[in-house]
Order: C-alpha cells, then sequence, then structure tokens
C-alpha cells in the first residue's frame, strides 16, 4: 500500500497535538498512522494561498473551507484509527472555486474529496475508464469510513 503524501512546514497547535495525543495513547497504532497535526499543518498554510496562487486565476482557498477541511480530518482521523486501521496523510490541496481537495492513492485507488463550508463530495478511482472506473457523489457526514475502507481495502 502506497499514499502519497504533502509536506508541510507550519508548526502545530496545542489542540492538533492533544488529539493526536488521544488519537494515540490508548491503544497501539499501527505505524500507517501519521501524525495528525501535519495535515492540519498542510490545511492553514492554504491560508497563505492569494488569488491566483496557481497562476491560472484561482480563486484564493476559503477560509469556511479550511476550517470544516480540518474539523473532517480531525473526525475522519479518529474515526479511520478507531477501526483499527491506519491514517495516512492525504495530498493537501486547493481548486480553482476556493474549495479544499484531499487525495488519498493505494494502488491502482485514487479517493479525492473536495471539501467547501457546507459540504463534500467525493470521486473513486481504480482505472482509466470515466464510466466503468469512476464514481462521485455527495459524502454524507460519518460515510467517510466507507471510502476509507474502499481505498484500503477494509470492506466491512
Amino acid at each position: 500500500m502506497t499514499f502519497d503524501h504533502t509536506n508541510a512546514t507550519s508548526s502545530s497547535t496545542s489542540s492538533a497535538n492533544d488529539l493526536f495525543a488521544m488519537l494515540v495513547a490508548p491503544r497501539s497504532v499501527p505505524r500507517a498512522l501519521v501524525n495528525v497535526s501535519t495535515t492540519l499543518s498542510s490545511l492553514r498554510a492554504l491560508r497563505s494561498f492569494g488569488h491566483d496562487w496557481d497562476g491560472n486565476g484561482s480563486a484564493a482557498p476559503r477560509v469556511g473551507a479550511i476550517d470544516a477541511a480540518s474539523r473532517f480530518v480531525q473526525q475522519s482521523a479518529e474515526d479511520v484509527v478507531s477501526t483499527r486501521a491506519g491514517w495516512a496523510r492525504p495530498h493537501v490541496s486547493a481548486n480553482e472555486d476556493g474549495n479544499v481537495v484531499l487525495e488519498w492513492w493505494c494502488g491502482a485507488r485514487k479517493l479525492t474529496l473536495y471539501i467547501s463550508q457546507h459540504s463534500a463530495s467525493y470521486v473513486r478511482v481504480w482505472g482509466p475508464d470515466m464510466v466503468g472506473q469512476m464514481q462521485d457523489g455527495e459524502l454524507p457526514e460519518g460515510e467517510f469510513i466507507n471510502h476509507w475502507n474502499w481505498l484500503t481495502e477494509r470492506y466491512s
């Protein structure tokens, strides 16, 4: 299993460290668990992206989307670890509309999430055929674990 990771250099907050300590302390954690504070640092770094951050006229990442993505990562990491699965750091970026994009790869599978202030959607990819090997839709609250299980082949 391989995952693409984003390197972040921002310092972590005490709340992120407290969350990580809470996730790690009570159990033996698989090596695949990556410090959640690194992902939160990557999300905070998006606040420094201005308009046209990519040279293509893209909107600056919206603060509401960054905050929603931070809450999502904290809850999702906790949900994943509670199933004894390992949490892997996503690639963190923004799209042209100012939403946050989180991406994970595992073998031929890719899971991409688009998070705005009020909603989230997903795209699952397991091959190049857009009709037969891709799926997209809204991501209701609490449903991330099913997508994580699909990505990591941990079907319930």
